[in-house]
């Protein structure tokens, strides 16, 4: 995580380049007071899965590795008392207990903490609302040049939902999408390593509101843009969507985060601010905490696409185009000391052959993925 006051240093940083006939004076930022604050980062559902609350710390300006805060006591209750506590699971990582603990919609929830050093944090009391059913998830596909003449093409991943009681309003959209890609060598004992599947999590901000409508009805919800930049779509590729119900104040909360994300980078851009999560000190109200503890109704959908629905002229990288073999006579001991990988030996009129490979994951995909085929594929 940055730290504030990074893009403040980056914009001086810009001036010194900028006026190299200025006087260049040293610059020791005062950032010692946004070092060390607690970081929440947590979410419960009404699905029946393990719940996580991860804590960390804001790294101190020459760090890059967060701080995980381990050694908490974790607790969530319900607004009839019920008290249900985490277990850290790895340092700063604390989770729930499926067998005993499941949100319910219609009911409010509030985060406790404790630090290993005594201090007290609650979250807000936020009620759990129900998420409608997404009605379909389709596609679109889009194709454009951009500026440097290279063609964009894709798929554009949308979606339908509506809520008949009018209850949800506010909306925020996940995703994990998994795709099946292949080798484009096999080496004799590897067959079974010839096609795997990857999955990337989403990393994007997708929100949307209906509160300006009468009908509490989401058409053509853009979600996201699968391009040919990458090799999700050379073969089949699916995406599981989940769709979160927020209440007005979480919607609040991921709306500033994502007009920061939209506003930053640029050295005209205004500077950024830290956004407020729902996290206080319990004995100092004043104290800065980041994150946000989120409760949320959820429900989900998976959609599947086949390269085969792509026009023939789609174009995309098998992301092995670095992969090179060679055909040597004799065993190939100079090349092997120099990196090349054995594929195969042979002999051709009693002459051996070997035939070498540049990298193993040139055979092997499980470099990059796995060859446990999903239960969910579909041929």
């Amino acid at each position: 995580m940055r730290q504030p006051g990074f893009y403040m240093i980056r914009v001086l940083v810009l001036m010194t380049l900028i006026l190299p006939g200025s006087c260049i004076e040293s610059f020791d930022p005062d950032i010692e007071r946004y070092e060390n604050i607690l970081v929440v980062d947590g979410l419960i559902t009404d699905k029946k899965e393990e719940y996580i609350i991860r804590l960390s710390r804001t790294l101190k300006f020459d760090e890059s590795r967060a701080r995980m805060e381990s050694g908490a006591l974790v607790e969530v209750v319900d607004e009839l008392g019920h008290l249900y506590t985490f277990t850290e699971s790895s340092d700063g990582v604390y989770t729930s207990d499926t067998s005993s603990f499941v949100g319910v919609p219609g009911r409010s929830y509030m985060l406790l903490i404790q630090t290993i050093d005594g201090l007290n944090y609650h979250s807000s009391s936020d009620l759990l609302k129900a998420a409608p059913e997404i009605d379909s998830v389709f596609y679109i596909y889009k194709e454009e040049t951009l500026a440097d003449n290279e063609k964009l093409q894709g798929i554009e991943i949308l979606l339908d939902s509506e809520d008949p009681q009018n209850m949800t309003r506010y909306y925020r959209w996940e995703w994990l999408e998994t795709w099946e890609f292949a080798v484009p060598y096999t080496k004799p004992g590897y067959e079974s390593r010839e096609f795997c599947w990857a999955s990337a999590l989403s990393d994007q901000i997708v929100i949307a509101s209906t509160m300006q409508l009468s009908k509490d009805v989401v058409n053509d919800q853009f979600i996201y843009f699968v391009d040919n930049r990458s090799n999700r779509l050379l073969k089949t590729y699916s995406t599981l969507i989940r769709q979160y119900a927020l209440t007005e104040a979480s919607y609040s909360f991921w709306r500033e985060i994502e007009l920061l994300n939209e506003h930053t980078g640029s050295l005209f851009d205004p500077p950024p601010s830290s956004v407020t999560g729902n996290v206080t000190n319990e004995n100092d109200p004043d104290e800065p905490v980041l994150g946000y503890f989120q409760v949320s109704g959820v429900s989900e959908e998976r959609f599947f696409f086949k390269h085969e629905e792509l026009p023939s002229l789609f174009r995309a990288p098998t992301e092995y185009e670095f992969c090179a073999t060679i055909d040597v006579v004799g065993q190939g001991e100079a090349y092997i000391q120099q990196g090349w990988i054995v594929m195969l030996r042979y002999f051709d009129l009693d002459i051996e052959h070997t035939i070498l490979i540049n990298y193993a994951a040139c055979y092997d995909c499980t470099a990059r993925g796995t060859n446990n085929k999903p239960d969910y594929w579909i041929e």
